[in-house]
């Protein structure tokens, strides 16, 4: 049978539905809840300023409202209700798949048992301190949504999509595809920048930021990088997109322009050290400025094109400075 509640209605202490439920108005209660039966989205929402309430039905939809404690159980998966979710304490996933669309979801703290995945659609997941899952807890956008974590951002494959991933401490996935997302380092602190292929790249707030001097840091979209102090040493920065993109003015240790199309300055660059176009690449300097160190290389290769000026000033035409050989 269904439960069906009034417009309004309260659980007084520890409570285990088991049947179907389909709330019409708000459900408050200051004890815990087990919903082992069916939840049905719709007009009704929840109000738990106290205790935990648990979603344990293999097939589960999450009330949107207040949580004390929110836990999903082993073996769940569980889908967001649409509208607002807010868990002043901790979200507990265990073994669940956790699906967000068009639905907002906050958390103080998340807490993981056994293996779990979080999917992210239309939504906005924001988590109040670090997100620290497992090199076997996939995050996946399968949307243009959001996620923010205030704090580390650590988990197993991340797969971006057109999804934009905002933290203030470290970014470690273990694995990151980043297809058409925007990754956004906004720490006030410092916060280092790792070696992986991004497609746009953003740093804001005021915090100071490195480039890992390991590896490569590919751009196939668009660099912004803020105005934020820089420690490049060793590192190497690749616009490696297959559509045009516009080089970030900025002071680059090794800069390498690959893939395929034009990469057209936005203003004067230093590079530290080499200069490389590769692929098919055009590198166009408009009317600014490239500017070596005076030890480094300027390499271009085979089928690749460096273009000067540009038809609305002819007259201001501006070679590399400062490089060894070219």
């Amino acid at each position: 049978y269904n439960l069906v509640t009034p417009a309004n209605a309260t659980f007084c202490g520890a409570t285990t539905v088991s049947n179907s439920f389909a709330p019409n108005g708000v459900i408050n209660t200051t004890g815990d809840i087990d919903f082992t039966g069916t939840v049905t989205c719709g007009t009704g929402s929840i109000n738990a300023t106290g205790g935990t309430v648990t979603y344990s039905n293999a097939v589960s939809n999450i009330l949107p409202g207040t949580y004390n404690n929110l836990t999903i159980s082993n073996g769940v998966t569980a889908t967001m209700c649409a509208g607002t979710t807010n868990v002043t304490g901790t979200l507990s996933l265990e073994g669940a798949t956790l699906n967000m669309n068009g639905s907002t979801l906050s958390a103080a703290t998340v807490t993981r048992i056994n293996t779990n995945a979080i999917n992210i659609g239309t939504g906005t997941f924001t988590v109040n301190s670090s997100l620290s899952l497992t090199a076997s807890d996939p995050v996946t956008f399968t949307g243009s949504g959001f996620l923010n974590v205030s704090g580390d951002l650590s988990c197993g494959a991340l797969t971006g999509n057109a999804g934009t991933i905002t933290l203030t401490g470290a970014f470690t996935p273990n694995a990151f595809t980043a297809n058409t997302s925007t990754v956004v380092f906004n720490g006030s602190g410092p916060q280092t920048i790792p070696a992986f292929n991004y497609y746009n790249l953003t740093s804001n707030s005021t915090g100071d930021r490195t480039l890992s001097g390991t590896g490569t840091v590919g751009i196939a979209g668009t660099f912004t990088p803020g105005t934020n102090s820089y420690t490049i040493t060793g590192s190497t920065v690749d616009y490696n997109g297959t559509t045009s993109q516009t080089a970030a003015a900025f002071n680059y240790h090794n800069l390498t322009v690959s893939g395929s199309d034009v990469k057209t300055l936005s203003g004067a660059i230093t590079v530290d050290n080499d200069l490389s176009i590769t692929g098919s690449a055009e590198l166009a300097s408009d009317v600014y400025q490239i500017t070596g160190n005076g030890t480094g290389i300027f390499s271009l290769g085979a089928g690749t094109t460096l273009s000067l000026g540009n038809t609305g000033d002819p007259t201001e035409v501006l070679f590399p400075l400062n490089y060894t050989s070219i």
